[in-house]
């Protein structure tokens, strides 16, 4: 399935854990890799007894385990709220919460920790394909589904591996490719006619936003006069020096396309082009929200920016959660895809802040989650997940507030 693009709002830091492993913006606390809180939180939910003294059937409790890079920033805590809630709804679900795991090692043992813990399922956004890979094994041995958020398998040999594992359920990502493609046009139409790109390291999961961005550039002729790789751990000034070379080697360039504006990337970004001595006259469009993104519009600054990809969560978690009840959705693996939702304006952004950047928000009702699954749902498929997906935008936020 291809994602819709409609433009959007985003302007609160998404995540990007470190490496260039996946993209968003920075938290405020950073996790330890060797402090990983092992198997330490656990959702609240009713009892068996207070469900049953109130007319409702939990029945066997589930435990699922989630593997997650942390909830102190607004991706993480999102995450966090969402598959909370969607437990407290689903009734029979207790969520093993394992926080902080940065690496391969620590998410592999994450896992172990968690199929110790009882878990009959796991959620993880990985770290790399290498930890995908020991996961399958790990979970066929122990007969424990898993699925992946934000993420699919870039390295064919390991995705050929894990396809045949009758535990992997499939993946949750966003369209990045038209997405990409999509911020092309954005300053096409913004007059942009030569540009300097960031680029993300081949072998990157991420790396297909470079195919999406040039695609974009041929068909709406755009020249791209030069490139220059993406910072690891959010090294703003390397990137910033990169972007000033830019500017200094090639005259022509009219715009700065950012495929990572996480950990102060895009802020670093937008400062420089704001002091040039004709703040404006270099355009900014970024993968990724950051800080300052509304005083960047208002100056002219920034194009376009593409994020909001919070809830895929929540549906690669329902796929599980429904296999680990015993109603597997499908035998072949699940490939499903979140749209980004594109901002380009200030106004947009506080639209974003209400519905999407705002964690106390769920932005799917009760009977929304109920209809996801088959223990309320007995009719449900995987095109009612490929329709409610197809329907995320502002416009459907607004109107579906509640």
């Amino acid at each position: 399935m291809t994602a819709k693009l409609v433009k959007k709002v985003l302007c609160t830091a998404l995540v990007t854990v470190s490496l260039g492993i996946f993209t968003g913006c920075s938290s405020d606390k950073a996790a330890d890799p060797g402090q990983s809180e092992k198997a330490a939180e656990t959702t609240e939910r009713k009892t068996e007894e207070e469900a049953e003294a109130s007319g409702e059937t939990v029945g066997e409790v589930h435990k699922i385990g989630v593997i997650l890079y942390g909830r102190d920033d607004n991706m993480g805590a999102a995450i966090y709220s969402y598959l909370n809630h969607a437990a407290e709804v689903l009734k029979n679900v207790e969520l093993v919460w394992d926080i902080g795991a940065f690496d391969v090692d620590a998410q592999i043992s994450s896992t172990q920790n968690l199929i110790a813990a009882g878990c009959e399922g796991i959620i993880c956004l990985p770290m790399s394909d290498d930890t995908v890979a020991q996961m399958s094994d790990i979970c066929e041995q122990a007969n424990v589904y898993f699925s992946l958020m934000f993420r699919d398998i870039t390295d064919e040999t390991i995705r050929n591996d894990v396809y045949q594992n009758p535990y992997f359920l499939g993946f949750v990502r966003e369209d990045d490719a038209a997405v990409a493609k999509a911020m092309v046009k954005e300053l096409a139409d913004a007059g942009v006619t030569h540009m300097g790109v960031q680029v993300m390291a081949s072998g990157n999961p991420l790396s297909v936003r470079n195919d999406g961005m040039y695609e974009g550039a041929e068909e709406y002729g755009i020249t791209i006069d030069a490139e220059f790789p993406v910072t690891s751990s959010g090294d703003v000034n390397g990137n910033n020096t990169y972007i000033q070379n830019t500017l200094d080697s090639y005259p022509d360039v009219q715009a700065i396309y950012l495929t990572s504006a996480s950990i102060g990337l895009g802020e670093g970004a937008a400062n420089l082009l704001g002091s040039l001595s004709d703040p404006g006259s270099v355009k900014l469009a970024s993968f990724d929200v950051f800080d300052g993104m509304s005083d960047a519009f208002d100056n002219e600054i920034l194009v376009c920016a593409a994020g909001g990809v919070n809830p895929d969560a929540l549906f690669s978690f329902m796929v599980l959660y429904n296999a680990v009840d015993g109603n597997r959705l499908s035998e072949d693996v699940t490939e499903l895809y979140q749209n980004f939702l594109l901002v380009t304006s200030s106004e947009e952004c506080k639209l974003f802040e209400k519905y999407v950047g705002n964690t106390e928000y769920q932005i799917y009702t009760d009977e929304q989650i109920k209809n996801l699954a088959v223990r309320f749902n007995p009719n449900v498929t995987l095109k009612d997940y490929e329709d409610l997906m197809d329907l995320y935008s502002l416009e459907w936020l607004q109107e579906n507030e509640h």
